[in-house]
């Protein structure tokens, strides 16, 4: 497991890398940054399965820093850390797991982790020039079916083109319940859908990817019915 720490106040920041510590024994690479800004550079999705956000600190706050990784379609664990919760408003938008009210103690800390275990992130691994990689489904854009290949639009690595059909890869990425076939060979990651149109869902990336015209209103539904019950922690 990997664990960030985001904070401005090294007191802080020590702090809760000690409870951690406690908590994980050697179980955990725990990562500190002492700003949003240093966080930001070194961060790429799936890189953490939990983030640990001071809401107050200056320049990019931590609710900067939370809309930057749901932006980017990453659903890890975030908890903020803070002296109110006046920011739990904005929290609910971005999901975030709970709060820390400073100064905590270490077991407001661990009943917060008991109740907040992070699944394991799953991934899928494809053929690729005879060999197989492990692609996080986090990572997966969209995919576009190319004849007896399929073309994986990936966060980070973009384009990859994988030879397997169209229904083997569904057979794989379906069963998730982030994935839908929003249009005849093509398969769409909704935690990574920003919005749609009457004929596209639109990408946080920008990238348009086509609906199925006669069921689109069944598309966007699905779409609006993965978000809802993500909202209300059901997956």
């Amino acid at each position: 497991m990997r664990i960030a720490v985001v904070d401005d106040l090294a007191q802080d920041r020590a702090g809760l890398l000690g409870y951690l510590r406690r908590f994980y024994s050697s179980d955990a690479m725990i990562f500190e940054y002492d700003s949003g800004e240093a966080f930001l550079r070194d961060y790429r999705p799936g890189d953490f399965s939990r983030v640990f956000l001071d809401c107050c600190m200056g320049g990019v706050s931590g609710m900067d820093a939370a809309n930057a990784i749901r932006a980017a379609g990453d659903g890890c664990s975030i908890v903020f850390t803070t002296t109110s919760r006046d920011f739990a408003v904005d929290g609910y938008r971005v999901r975030a797991a709970g709060y820390l009210v400073k100064p905590y103690a270490y077991e407001e800390l661990s009943a917060l982790l008991l109740m907040d275990a992070p699944r394991e992130r799953p991934f899928v691994e494809l053929p690729m020039g005879g060999a197989g990689v492990k692609l996080l489904l986090s990572h997966i854009l969209w995919c576009q079916a190319q004849g007896h290949y399929v073309l994986v639009h990936t966060a980070g690595d973009g384009e990859m083109t994988v030879r397997i059909s169209f229904t083997e890869l569904s057979a794989l990425l379906l069963p998730y319940p982030q994935f839908l076939v929003c249009c005849r060979g093509c398969l769409v990651n909704l935690d990574q859908v920003k919005s749609f149109s009457g004929s596209d869902f639109i990408l946080h990336d920008g990238a348009s990817v086509p609906i199925r015209q006669r069921e689109s209103e069944a598309a966007v539904r699905a779409y609006a019915d993965y978000q809802f019950r993500k909202a209300r922690g059901e997956l």
